[in-house]
């Protein structure tokens, strides 16, 4: 971590660069002399190699600068062998759309080079979209197996950016890919200073003093490819990259969304009076903001119009309450109007979400998401109106664990941590009362709650279904967890009422539950099912694994067992790791056999060196589920 700056405010840029004055190209390439096809296509990789990659990246290339103006210049080159499908049809058309008032995009080089040696430039077509953005669209042909694809392109913008004069990136050094050659450049002119942090490896970069300006650079070789899967954590928890800034503090982001986000009028008077109706029949602060989030949550649905989709600012209160929708930052908004014509203190939050990564950022504009802070007396509530049927006071897990920028006009910097999912908040409990009868029948009733995560996606499922509707799914759902079983009744005790955990009751009849043999019943009790946590049939992993999300499964069968019969052999399983524990055992109290599962699962990533600690405990999570209980009759 290197922080060059002093008392945290932002430099003044100097006096404007002639490139600036007339828009034109900086030159960057006298930070990193250009890298030629002729100069890397030697380390091309042999044809299986790039069959089995689907591509080989013979050179990453990439400069950023910021000059003493304020103004920024990006640079980036790639040469690419390519060979999968999937990574020739990327190619297909690229388009770069900038805004000719403000920047300027320059195609310096784009072809495709053939395996005899002749190369063909692709075509470049620059057209107007509206009256200041232009569009240029390059359409590269042949995109066949074994071609080499070049790119090199540069990005100017002529005025500093309105958050604040400055430069920031985040920069992966392996992809998933293998990369032949990876060269970063970071350029900061003075006044300018900048704060570099390196995750995930130690490659330190070299530094030099070139022409007024702090020159970072990073040129690695023969980087291996990660392979990525739908089990990989998020590659910034773990794969090499570079995260830059020339920003000293958060002050300025925060005063930047503040004025972007934060409601600046008085609510208009139809939503006073809509939240005056919402919450009329409310007494406490908290019965009301629970109004509220209900309304924000179930009533406005996600999203927005096309046309609307890049507008930064938030929908104004009177167009979401005429066609009831919004993204995350018009839910927040609109109910931070509502709350504060209520008198209730509420604040934006602004967040990377977990699905993004965990990995701390350097001050800068990354966040993908925004909730809510609520002052609720003397407790605090965070609320997510977007994040889904949610119950009230609860949090998506993808929320949970993250740092959060607070947007308030008193205080502009305001940074905090949302606190890490417990397990107990994302609970699944089954409690059940049964029969088996003496050829293996059992009747069982079965009471589900479900909170947190569980309980959002139960009602995802059922919560905009008729009645009929969830009998029916609830019915095959169940079935389909135990073969063989026939669902007698469902019932929802509880989904709608976003107050409350979800609450449903089943009756079932597995007509096989336990096998007959001689004198014995081998029942397997029949536990829901654990969440997969991915390919667990190796022996090894190449990259790390994300645990099971955070949580617990609780479930006990009181089971009445036939006259005659007793314990002969009752199961007892216990497993633990780092990322959870599991406990199943059986006992006998009189006629009264007592099975409990309870699975607690703590989050986390798992790292390649560990996948078999955690294959081994789930191993015997499987061989405790499936344990049978032996049951002997009287001779």
């Amino acid at each position: 971590m290197r922080a060059m700056s002093g008392n945290g405010s932002i430099p003044k840029p100097q006096r404007r660069l002639f490139g600036t004055r007339f828009k034109r190209p900086r030159n960057l390439r006298r930070f990193a002399p250009r890298i030629t096809f002729e100069g890397v296509q030697s380390q091309l990789a042999d044809r299986g190699d790039v069959a089995n990659w689907g591509q080989v990246v013979l050179l990453n290339d990439a400069v950023v600068a910021l000059h003493r103006d304020g103004t920024v210049s990006r640079l980036f080159h790639t040469i690419t062998a390519l060979y999968g499908d999937q990574d020739l049809a990327e190619w297909d058309e690229v388009v770069r759309e900038y805004d000719q008032r403000n920047s300027r995009e320059t195609i310096r080089r784009a072809c495709v080079h053939l395996p005899d040696g002749t190369s063909r430039t692709a075509q470049k077509v620059s057209a107007l979209i509206d009256e200041h953005t232009r569009a240029i669209h390059l359409t590269f042909f042949p995109l066949r197996p074994g071609i080499v694809l070049e790119l090199e392109e540069q990005f100017d913008r002529f005025t500093p950016y309105e958050l604040a004069p400055g430069a920031w990136s985040q920069m992966f050094l392996q992809g998933p890919a293998p990369r032949m050659r990876t060269r970063l450049t970071i350029a900061v002119a003075e006044p300018f200073s900048a704060a570099i942090q390196i995750h995930h490896c130690d490659w330190q970069p070299d530094e030099s003093r070139q022409e007024g300006y702090h020159v970072f650079r990073w040129d690695l070789q023969d980087l291996p490819g990660i392979e990525l899967d739908a089990w990989s954590p998020p590659p910034r928890d773990f794969v090499p990259w570079v995260d830059f800034t020339t920003l000293s503090s958060w002050e300025p982001v925060a005063r930047y969304f503040v004025n972007e986000l934060t409601p600046k009028q008085p609510p208009p008077a139809e939503l006073c009076r809509h939240t005056t109706t919402l919450t009329d029949g409310s007494q406490s602060n908290r019965d009301k903001v629970a109004d509220v989030y209900r309304y924000a949550s179930g009533d406005l649905r996600y999203g927005r119009h096309p046309r609307e989709v890049d507008l930064e600012t938030p929908r104004h209160p009177s167009q979401m309450l005429e066609d009831l929708r919004g993204d995350c930052k018009d839910k927040a908004a609109l109910m931070t109007s509502m709350l504060g014509h209520l008198g209730i203190r509420s604040n934006i939050a602004l967040i990377q979400s977990r699905a993004n990564g965990q990995t701390p950022s350097l001050p800068a504009p990354w966040f993908d998401h925004a909730l809510l802070r609520v002052q609720l007396d003397d407790s605090v509530l965070w609320l997510d109106p977007a994040g889904g049927p949610c119950t009230f006071g609860d949090l998506p897990y993808n929320d949970q664990g993250t740092n959060a920028l607070l947007l308030d006009a008193d205080n502009a910097a305001g940074q905090c941590s949302i606190p890490e999912a417990n397990p107990g908040e994302h609970k699944y409990e089954r409690l059940c009362r049964g029969e088996l009868a003496a050829d293996g029948t059992y009747c069982f009733c079965g009471r589900v709650t479900a909170s947190g995560e569980p309980a959002v996606e139960l009602r995802l499922q059922y919560l905009q279904r008729t009645s009929e509707q969830r009998h029916s799914l609830l019915a095959q759902q169940a079935s389909a967890d135990v073969p063989g079983g026939v669902v007698t009744r469902t019932e929802f005790l509880r989904l709608d009422d976003l107050r409350q955990d979800v609450a449903f009751e089943i009756e079932m009849t597995i007509a096989d539950g336990a096998r007959v043999v001689k004198d014995l019943l081998l029942f397997r009790v029949p536990w829901s099912q654990m969440p997969a946590p991915g390919p667990l049939a190796g022996c090894r992993r190449r990259v790390p694994l994300s645990a099971p999300n955070a949580g617990t499964r609780f479930e006990r069968h009181e089971i009445e067992i036939p006259s005659g019969y007793q314990a002969y052999g009752l199961p007892s399983v216990s497993s633990e790791c780092d990322w959870g524990r599991y406990d199943c055992r059986a006992r006998i109290e009189e006629s009264t056999l007592i099975c409990e599962r309870e699975t607690v699962f703590t989050g986390g990533i798992v790292p390649s060196e560990k996948y078999l600690d955690f294959k081994r405990f789930w191993d015997t999570c499987q061989r405790g589920d499936t344990a049978d209980v032996v049951l002997i009759g009287e001779a």
